[in-house]
């Protein structure tokens, strides 16, 4: 499996195609401008910006409650009861696997 300590390899075709399939799992609706872009730091998440960007947070906010309003989607409060973390990280290797077995 791939992890942040692999240095990006241009040379390696794979390594081209799972960070394609990766930009395609994080933001389907969002094509990459160019195989290099900053793109790659908006999904990062790695600061938080609520502090130095009310102004934003304020609009997201009300987006996602206008949203939840719409769609009648609950807050969920709960854990799923139904989640069965060995199943789950079954069904990760199992995922894992299948993409290994990708050209």
């Amino acid at each position: 499996s791939f992890s942040r300590s692999i240095p990006y390899n241009e040379g390696d075709l794979n390594h081209e195609m799972w960070l394609l399939e990766l930009w395609t799992l994080l933001q389907p609706d969002r094509p990459l401008d160019t195989r290099i872009t900053k793109q790659w730091q908006d999904i990062g998440e790695s600061r938080n910006l609520a502090n130095t960007r009310p102004e934003t947070l304020r609009k997201l906010h009300g987006i996602m409650k206008e949203w939840r309003q719409k769609t009648g989607a609950p807050i969920p409060s709960d854990r799923n009861p139904s989640f069965d973390p060995v199943a789950e990280k079954q069904a990760i290797e199992k995922a894992l696997a299948l993409r290994k077995s990708f050209p």
